[in-house]
Order: structure tokens, then sequence, then C-alpha cells
């Protein structure tokens, strides 16, 4: 007797959430699901890039920490990238 299934991948898409924010500059992300590098791009909201961060060899759970205290009051963009997904997520610096 034998059985034959498929692999089910249920929800493997990363997930991310970034926290305290709004913040002063000093960020956390909160990292799930990722299996690799992570690269993260800090855009204003006209496009202009400010900073990028690369995180390597990711493996399931993590926390890091984005250090923007140098960056201007306002809000902006963090672009989530790896492969094979792309998210962006918007923070507050006071």
């Amino acid at each position: 007797f034998s059985v034959t299934g498929i692999n089910e991948q249920i929800n493997e898409t990363p997930s991310f959430s970034i926290y305290p924010n709004p913040s002063d500059g000093i960020f956390n992300i909160s990292i799930e699901k990722l299996r690799g590098d992570l690269h993260c791009k800090i855009m204003g909201l006209q496009g202009n890039e400010h900073c990028n961060y690369e995180f390597r060899g990711i493996t399931g759970f993590s926390v890091k920490q984005l250090d923007l205290s140098k960056l201007p009051a306002g809000i902006y963009l963090v672009c989530f990238r790896g492969k094979d997904f792309y998210q962006v997520k918007k923070i507050v610096v006071n």
C-alpha cells in the first residue's frame, strides 16, 4: 500500500511587521516564513531613495533592526524584496 500526495505549501509568502510605528527612528522588523536573503530599501513619498539594508541567510523567523534616526521626520516606505516576493510597508519617523 502506498500513498502519493501533493506537497502543500500553506501560506508560504514571507510576512513582515514593523514596530514601533511611529518611532523616533529605531524600528524593529519581525520577519516570518522567509528563507534566504532580504533586501530592504527606504524610500520617501516622492520616490527618493534614502538607504538600503541587506540581511543574508534568514531562516524562518527573525527580528532585525533599522536605524533611521538620521532621517528627517516624515512618512517613508520600506520596500522588501527577496526571491519571488516584493512587499511595501509605510513607517512614520517622528
